[in-house]
């Protein structure tokens, strides 16, 4: 409710902006650009809302419908007609990296169903993991052309690597630093390096050790309910030790559950461990929850030589140029042709 009554603030705050540079008008229409607030692809544990427990996104997207329909709900005293403004100019959005086959069945059927009259579309979408970037690409952009659904477009993440965040996290940009430093820049007295850009290759797959498959602790009959920054809904998974194996690959996950619903086989990762008292901890017999084995994942960058002609089918930017059918690239205006390096990450 405090973040749905800070999201409430913030579009009134707006409106009144608005209305005081003279811009707005009573019906809230014209000229103005649509307001979105963004969520991650994570199952809201906290918004018990029928039907939603188990999907991503739909529970936090119902709330804030809520809130802005009554703001008095979330304790907040409006100072325009934020459910009239609500339903003319407002967006939903969310942010995955789920393959395109998930976006369906985990959010768009239900969203569909309960949001009509309301478009929605994907701040950041990219799964680094599927080798068949093209054809994902394909499919999302070919549901997002459906009008019988309400999928508006998405936003292809990223466009270069960030470095800064490590992890899993190397895994997004279609661009990384080459070897040649163009220039520098003074950012508040302190000089950077200007860097050249060279083309990214999709991850490195490495076949792993059965220790590093290995699950940590697991208690059946038992699911997590933990209210964290960060969770992921995973699909296709179809045992508890896959979900495990899916925390233990991804970095930012501390702890998981497995259920297997009416709706079919779920699979949550967690950014937090549960509380040690009972409060995190729920008995359901269908649901397995647990936490990954001890790891030090590290992500190694390799610089691998290659060549244009070789290899210019794998790159990230090659691939979104194909579907969305593009001019293209020439990639040894990035780089020096023969300091050219395709950057994979592990």
């Amino acid at each position: 409710s405090r973040f749905c009554k800070a999201m409430v603030s913030a579009f009134d705050g707006v409106l009144e902006a608005e209305k005081g540079a003279g811009v707005g008008g009573k019906d809230f229409t014209g000229h103005l650009p649509n307001i979105t607030v963004t969520f991650s692809f994570a199952v809201c544990m906290d918004c018990h809302i029928p039907g939603t427990m188990h999907l991503p996104a739909i529970g936090q997207m119902l709330a804030l419908r809520k809130a802005m329909e009554d703001p008095s709900s979330v304790g907040y005293k409006a100072r325009n007609d934020l459910w009239k403004a609500y339903k003319t100019r407002f967006e939903n959005s969310f942010n995955t990296a789920n393959p395109a086959s998930d976006i369906k069945p985990l959010f768009l059927d239900m969203y569909d169903e309960h949001f009509q009259g309301t478009p929605v579309f994907i701040g950041e979408y990219h799964t680094p993991k599927n080798k068949l970037q093209n054809e994902d690409l394909k499919i999302i952009t070919e549901i997002s052309k459906d009008d019988s659904n309400l999928l508006a477009g998405f936003v292809f993440f990223e466009f270069q690597v960030r470095y800064d965040k490590g992890g899993s996290e190397l895994m997004f940009g279609m661009f990384g630093l080459g070897e040649h430093k163009l220039d520098t820049l003074e950012i508040s007295g302190t000089e950077f390096n200007l860097w050249c850009l060279t083309p990214m290759m999709p991850p490195v797959e490495r076949q792993a050790s059965a220790e590093e498959r290995s699950c940590g602790l697991m208690e059946e009959g038992v699911i997590y309910i933990i209210d964290t920054d960060w969770s992921q809904s995973e699909s296709h998974v179809e045992t508890p030790d896959g979900c495990c194996t899916r925390c233990k690959d991804t970095p930012r996950c501390q702890s998981w559950s497995w259920d297997k619903t009416h709706a079919g086989l779920s699979c949550i990762l967690y950014g937090q461990r549960p509380e040690d008292d009972s409060g995190g901890r729920l008995a359901k017999k269908s649901a397995v929850s647990g936490l990954p084995p001890p790891r030090s994942m590290t992500w190694r960058q390799d610089g691998v030589l290659a060549t244009v002609k070789d290899d210019i089918i794998m790159l990230l930017p090659e691939t979104l140029t194909q579907v969305f059918e593009g001019k293209g690239i020439d990639y040894t205006a990035l780089c020096k042709a023969a300091q050219l390096k395709f950057y994979m990450y592990a």
